[in-house]
């Protein structure tokens, strides 16, 4: 029953699309030049960014080009690491790229707060900084470092800490080795919070949490079910302590060749499957606790405020050494 729902979800938001491309005053594209585009991504072909926007991408621009744009995506990594692929959309030997925010950590990591744990109350709050001048400032330093267009940011998910203890306030995270990966920022907000970080990377994730080499994790519900965690951890924490984004973004170059049109087709697609990919990984979220409960993993609501708060000193101290040219509250304003 959980999997038809989620099914006809998907259904409905893609045929809104398409009705609301159908009437739209600006839905007639004159491309006159064929056009080929790879999409590289080091996510697999089933995670929420590639089911719950590239494929949707891909959709949209083919059908609305009359086949005269064909793209192709290519998951799982097969064009590298992500500092791999983002060196070579940045060259242009990719044209676009469906990530993290690996253009942001190699090119303009005066704006790493974008992807910064407790920095953003919640997915709402960082579409308004995006949208913002701040958010302006950040696209701007990318195209002008990277050669790299950001065409959409989209919701991939809260992270949640699992654990064999349950985890509601930050003392709870006292004493707790916490897997985290090698991101300065990440590690400095959540030594604030409590946790002992111990850099552990993603595919030796599950033996070091079966074998006590660290005793948590935090990360996406996508990432935790994906890794089988239910198997090796009791409880999962709704800390809401980061607001998981990804990037689909274009070599600059390559945009800028393009004829109108198919300039306004690319943006008009990525700007669409921005709220496909959000309305799927919210009920994506949804179906996922359930399925952790039904494995015996128990799902908790932390007191997310509380995090926050014992996670001020670090994002303070990240703003004022690393991301100088803006203060926390000025973002939390927004």
């Amino acid at each position: 029953m959980r999997k038809l729902i989620l099914l006809l979800v998907v259904v409905g938001i893609v045929s809104m699309f398409f009705i609301f491309l159908g009437n739209s005053a600006f839905a007639q594209y004159d491309i006159t030049k064929k056009l080929d585009i790879t999409i590289a991504s080091t996510y697999a072909p089933e995670h929420s960014l590639l089911k719950g926007c590239v494929e949707v991408f891909k959709k949209v621009v083919e059908e609305e080009s009359n086949g005269m744009i064909e793209v192709f995506v290519s998951a799982g990594g097969a064009f590298g690491s992500e500092e791999s692929i983002t060196e070579m959309e940045s060259e242009g030997a990719i044209q676009m790229q469906a990530a993290g925010h690996f253009p942001t950590f190699m090119y303009a990591p005066g704006f790493t707060f974008m992807d910064t744990p407790f920095v953003f109350k919640d997915w709402e709050h960082h579409k308004r900084v995006v949208a913002s001048e701040i958010g302006e400032a950040w696209k701007n330093e990318i195209i002008e470092k990277a050669n790299i267009k950001i065409l959409a940011v989209t919701y991939t998910g809260k992270h949640h800490v699992t654990a064999n203890k349950p985890v509601v306030h930050p003392e709870d995270m006292k004493g707790l080795k916490l897997r985290l990966p090698v991101i300065d920022s990440w590690i400095t907000t959540w030594e604030a919070v409590g946790a002992t970080t111990v850099p552990v990377a993603l595919d030796e994730m599950y033996s070091a949490l079966a074998t006590g080499v660290v005793d948590a994790t935090v990360g996406t519900m996508e990432q935790h079910y994906s890794f089988k965690l239910y198997e090796v951890q009791d409880f999962v924490s709704s800390t809401k302590s980061h607001v998981g984004t990804s990037i689909i973004s274009i070599n600059n170059d390559f945009y800028n060749s393009l004829e109108p049109d198919a300039q306004k087709l690319i943006e008009d697609a990525a700007e669409l499957t921005v709220e496909y990919a959000t309305n799927l990984t919210t009920e994506r979220e949804k179906e996922l606790i359930g399925l952790f409960e039904e494995k015996g993993c128990k799902y908790i609501e932390a007191n997310s405020s509380e995090f926050q708060e014992a996670a001020r000193p670090g994002v303070e101290k990240l703003f004022k050494e690393k991301f100088p040219d803006y203060t926390w509250e000025e973002i939390l304003n927004k």
